[in-house]
């Protein structure tokens, strides 16, 4: 764990400055310079784990992932370009909750049936979810939701079972953080299947901006 010091926070002002600009381009509809300034997000968070932590490389890499992903979601009317991004977006989760399993030891995790069983009931649960909320709206992407839902679940469930093991703010806020991006995600996915909304990119950005913003604090201090 890396103990906090408030002059790390000096190291989000180009995150800050580039998610709020950002953000003003989103909610006018400048797609243009959304665009641009979304290249910008993910290199300017990815200074402060640099800053805080040389040897985070897990994490950054991670961060390397989602700035494909970033990429690849400009373009996502384009469904090859969707499928990429999903599948760079889960190359980042599986870094975040590698990270989250050494944090919380993985002598601590229960014994192999209890997490075949939790796995199983993820799975079912997300597929219900997904069936649910899009039922054959989504085609042949609702299969590939599915696996990246469970993904992100099992994470959600993971951060929990860490924050039981050992409360603290960092474990109680990457348990939010996570939450954010579940809420980004879902959102993202009922715009682009369900009902577009013309300040869908505002919505959706703001949300994964504050959940990434929150993970990455919380993975470097846990």
């Amino acid at each position: 764990m890396i103990t906090f010091n408030p002059l790390y926070l000096l190291a989000l002002i180009p995150f800050v400055v580039a998610s709020v600009l950002h953000l003003i381009f989103a909610f006018r509809g400048k797609d243009g310079a959304r665009a641009i300034t979304k290249l910008i997000l993910i290199p300017a968070l990815s200074i402060y784990p640099i800053v805080v932590d040389r040897s985070a490389t897990t994490l950054i890499l991670a961060l390397l992932f989602a700035y494909m992903g970033d990429i690849f979601m400009i373009y996502k009317d384009n469904r090859k370009s969707l499928l990429a991004g999903f599948i760079t977006f889960a190359l980042a989760h599986i870094g975040y909750i590698t990270i989250l399993l050494l944090k919380i030891g993985i002598d601590k995790l229960p014994s192999y049936p209890w997490i075949i069983g939790a796995l199983v009931l993820l799975l079912g649960g997300s597929f219900l979810f997904i069936q649910l909320l899009f039922k054959n709206k989504a085609g042949a992407f609702k299969y590939v939701m599915v696996a990246y839902s469970f993904l992100l679940v099992a994470e959600l469930v993971i951060a929990g079972y860490g924050m039981i093991l050992a409360p603290s703010v960092w474990s109680i806020l990457i348990l939010f953080g996570i939450i954010l991006f579940i809420s980004s995600d879902t959102y993202l996915g009922i715009t682009i299947f369900l009902k577009p909304n013309k300040l869908d990119n505002f919505y959706v950005m703001i949300l994964y901006l504050a959940a990434q913003l929150v993970i990455v604090m919380s993975l470097l201090h846990y």
